[in-house]
């Protein structure tokens, strides 16, 4: 069995890091896993970048759509993909390569054109690492039972044109989505998602969540971890983080903000850190009674390992989420997890177990879960809930459950 892996990068972003983990298991396993890409970052050589021209090319895609991307969109919504100019080449070199499935992954950012995805000559499986398959150009937006945006004549041209694109790449998908495509959504969100959406609601979706090495990733004891950062042991450590941590709304910063200073508020004479890492943030935003560090960005996966060690808990503030990749992180270090009971993080988090969901979306709720981390008085009973949890997400489970699907998809040929 030879499995191909494509997406934008091998290792930048979510969808990056999740796929890297499911070629990793699937290695470990025995299983002939291969990763293509156009934008290689590591040393890895089961990794393949296509060629020249097609990563040239698609620089030049994006260029191209960034003007009318800029133009039309809506600033508020987030991410934005067409994928409707030529591939420069990659569909005709992935139909060359020597495999018995295509694993697609993250195709946005004009990688693959929607009009090609039906001209594969082998089973696609493809992850739902965001909600851009499910709709029109968005990569997350609010589903319902239709997609379709709705007419009105009270519309601004902006708006209008926003309006005629989105319904436009709804109907490209509508079209050129073949049965060959079989949908994996790594949570039961997105799962109901998929079946809601015109796109996919009579495709084939199966649950498989995203997976974590629990024997890479694993605690660093407590007094050691903050000692590694300069924090005192006996200070209380809060940790928020995720790319674009600060500016992507769905991450939920300001709700970070808020419900820190609600805490903080009932809390005077506990000495509270916060610990920052996918973005800047500002420590003008929090009291004085916080002290801020920021991590900015961070690639190196011991020093994450660190700063989830080192924290009492984890804040997953997301409005949206497909799964909730820093939520199995953290509690694979041992540390319990505080988010709103929405999205993927309801598959992560197990209320009062490994942690806590919030009341959607409320900075209090998010406040009262901070509270019931610091009330708990068993804190080895919380660690090892936090790492039970994770290895329901190890790799061997996850390339397990992979593994069953591709056989089962290759024996249908």
């Amino acid at each position: 069995m030879k499995i191909i892996h494509i997406n934008l990068s091998d290792t930048q972003g979510g969808a990056g890091r999740a796929m890297n983990r499911i070629h990793t298991g699937l290695l470990k396993a025995g299983i002939n896993s291969q990763i293509y890409t156009i934008n290689k970052n590591s040393n890895d050589k089961s990794v393949k970048e296509f060629n020249m021209l097609s990563c040239i090319g698609n620089k030049i895609n994006r260029k191209i759509l960034s003007f009318p991307k800029k133009v039309l969109k809506d600033e508020s919504k987030g991410l934005f993909s067409f994928c409707l100019l030529p591939s420069w080449g990659l569909i005709k070199a992935i139909n060359k390569i020597d495999a018995d499935i295509i694993h697609l992954h993250w195709i946005q950012g004009e990688m693959l054109p929607i009009y090609a995805l039906n001209k594969f000559n082998k089973p696609v499986v493809w992850t739902l690492h965001d909600m851009w398959p499910l709709n029109g150009g968005y990569h997350y937006f609010e589903i319902n039972s239709k997609n379709l945006l709705s007419s009105s004549t009270n519309m601004s041209i902006k708006k209008l044109l926003e309006n005629i694109i989105q319904n436009w790449l709804i109907s490209l998908k509508i079209k050129y989505y073949t049965n060959n495509i079989t949908f994996i959504a790594p949570s039961k969100w997105m799962s109901d998602c998929a079946k809601k959406s015109l796109i996919t609601k009579n495709m084939d979706v199966k649950i498989i969540g995203n997976g974590i090495d629990t024997f890479a990733w694993k605690p660093t004891p407590k007094k050691i971890a903050k000692n590694n950062l300069g924090i005192n042991e006996n200070e209380f450590v809060i940790a928020f983080g995720a790319i674009s941590s600060d500016k992507d709304p769905r991450k939920g910063y300001d709700l970070v903000v808020n419900a820190i200073e609600n805490f903080t508020q009932n809390n005077k004479n506990l000495s509270t850190n916060l610990l920052m890492f996918g973005g800047d943030g500002n420590p003008d935003d929090f009291s004085t009674r916080v002290k801020f560090i920021s991590f900015k960005h961070v690639n190196n996966d011991a020093k994450l390992q660190q700063i989830y060690s080192a924290a009492d808990l984890m804040l997953v503030p997301s409005r949206q989420e497909a799964f909730g990749q820093t939520a199995l992180e953290s509690l694979a270090c041992g540390t319990p997890v505080v988010s709103f009971n929405v999205g993927g993080l309801r598959d992560i988090v197990e209320h009062g177990i490994s942690g806590y969901l919030a009341k959607p979306f409320s900075a209090e709720s998010l406040a009262d879960g901070i509270n019931w981390v610091l009330d708990q008085s068993d804190s080895d009973k919380l660690y090892h809930s936090c790492r039970q949890k994770a290895h329901k997400f190890s790799l061997d489970h996850v390339a397990n459950k992979h593994q069953q699907l591709y056989k089962k998809l290759i024996k249908s040929i």
